[in-house]
């Protein structure tokens, strides 16, 4: 409970991005590359 739960979340939006970065590098879905964009955009 030492680490700030904002920590906690960007953690968790980073791995979200390199999961989405992967996914769009193998279907190459542009939906998925909108989406780490935009998760960019918010950080």
């Amino acid at each position: 409970r030492t680490t700030p739960p904002v920590a906690v979340v960007a953690r968790i939006v980073e791995r979200a991005i390199v999961v989405v970065a992967v996914a769009t590098r193998k279907g190459g879905k542009h939906n998925s590359h909108s989406v780490c964009r935009t998760a960019i955009c918010r950080q």
